[in-house]
C-alpha cells in the first residue's frame, strides 16, 4: 500500500487589538490567515513475518494578511512542525502463534512557540515498543497488548499551542508501561 497527498490549506487567524490589560480594553478580531502547503507520503508492506510502515510529511506554513501586527506576516504559525516522520515495524513470532513484537518511531521537526518565532521548540523523537497476543476468550476474538510508550524516557515538549496571548506547553508523558485487553462480544 502507498499514498501520496499534496495539500494547500488556508486557516483564519485571530488576534487581539488593544491593550488587553483591563476589562473591555481590547477586541478579538480576524487577523489574516495561515496557509499550509506541503506533501505527505506513506507506504506499508508485508515481507513474510514482517509488516513495515512509514510516512513522512513536509510542509511550509506561513501567516499572511495580518494587520494587527504586520511583522508576523511571513512567519510560521505557532505549534506547526516543519516535518513529521513515523515508522513502525511488526514481527509475527512463528514459534508462538498469535504473538507479534512491534516498535514505532515518531519524529517531529521544530515549531514556533511564540508568533514572532523568538522562542521555538526543538525537534523530538519518541520510540514505543509492545508485544501483542491475539487469542480467543469465551469464543470471542481478544487481543492482549503489553507496551512501553516513550521507551527511552526522553523528556521534551510535544506541543505548544498559543491562544489568547498565552503559551501552553505540553510535555511528553514519561516512560509508561501499559497492559490492555481488547475483545469483541
Amino acid at each position: 500500500r502507498w499514498n501520496l497527498a499534496f495539500f494547500d490549506i488556508t486557516r483564519p487567524q485571530w488576534g487581539d487589538l488593544g491593550a488587553c490589560d483591563v476589562a473591555n480594553s481590547c477586541t478579538r478580531q480576524l487577523d489574516g490567515e495561515a496557509r499550509h502547503r506541503g506533501v505527505e507520503a506513506g507506504a506499508a508492506t508485508r515481507l513474510g513475518a514482517w509488516t513495515l510502515q512509514g510516512s513522512a510529511s513536509v510542509m511550509r506554513a506561513r501567516r499572511q494578511g495580518g494587520v494587527i501586527d504586520p511583522s508576523l506576516n511571513g512567519q510560521t504559525p505557532t505549534n506547526v512542525p516543519e516535518w513529521i516522520v513515523r515508522l513502525s515495524a511488526a514481527y509475527r513470532i512463528a514459534a508462538l502463534p498469535g504473538l507479534t513484537a512491534q516498535a514505532g518511531l515518531s519524529h517531529e521537526g521544530p515549531r514556533n512557540v511564540l508568533p514572532d518565532a523568538s522562542v521555538r521548540l526543538p525537534s523530538w523523537t519518541q520510540v514505543d515498543a509492545s508485544l501483542r497476543y491475539d487469542t480467543r476468550l469465551g469464543g470471542h476474538a481478544a487481543t492482549w497488548t503489553l507496551g512501553v510508550d516513550n521507551l527511552f524516557n526522553r523528556r521534551f515538549f510535544k506541543e505548544a499551542p498559543y491562544q489568547y496571548s498565552h503559551v501552553y506547553l505540553f510535555p511528553a508523558a514519561p516512560r509508561t508501561v501499559r497492559l490492555a485487553l481488547q475483545t469483541e462480544f
